[in-house]
């Protein structure tokens, strides 16, 4: 949410199970050439123990998550015969951590999941994104896979004889 000027929460909805669901917009460009670009945020609030990670195919977010300490992991998981149009990458701070998540069953969840979302694992929140204006299903079906990838996380990796949980 550091993208762009004119930063703003257009919208929010919060509930009791520690789910946020908001509208969030931004401009670029200056005077004549200004763009608004509307996010659908999902946000939930968890203690994953996980160390960050951002999971997109928006080339645009993964340049702005990169950071030094951080590696870019390519994520699989697609069957046989089937080509996904944009791979998914995760910039991730700890390799070893993410790479044991996603070889037991992560991969496969981001891989199912609609190839427009993208996804922030930050401390204390499980974040998807969506760009578009406000849409009721949408926004519904973005706090459900929120919640879902929070318990997902929350779980761990399972143990592997070449990087332990």
């Amino acid at each position: 949410m550091q993208i762009g000027h004119s930063r703003r929460i257009a919208e929010t909805i919060g509930d009791a199970r520690r789910l946020h669901l908001l509208i969030y917009v931004c401009e670029t460009g200056f005077e004549h050439r200004r763009q608004s670009h509307f996010w659908m945020v999902a946000a939930y609030e968890v203690d994953h123990g996980c160390t960050r990670a951002t999971v997109t195919a928006q080339d645009w977010l993964r340049a702005a998550a990169w950071a030094p300490a951080c590696r870019e992991l390519r994520l699989t998981g697609i069957p046989a015969g089937e080509e996904q149009p944009t791979p998914l990458i995760a910039i991730v701070e700890d390799a070893d951590e993410w790479d044991a998540r996603f070889r037991n069953g992560l991969s496969r969840w981001f891989m199912e999941q609609p190839a427009d979302r993208s996804w922030e694992v930050i401390p204390g929140l499980v974040v998807g994104y969506k760009a578009g204006r406000h849409a009721d299903e949408t926004l519904r079906e973005l706090g459900t896979s929120v919640e879902e990838l929070a318990r997902l996380l929350s779980k761990g990796p399972a143990p592997s004889p070449t990087c332990p949980a």
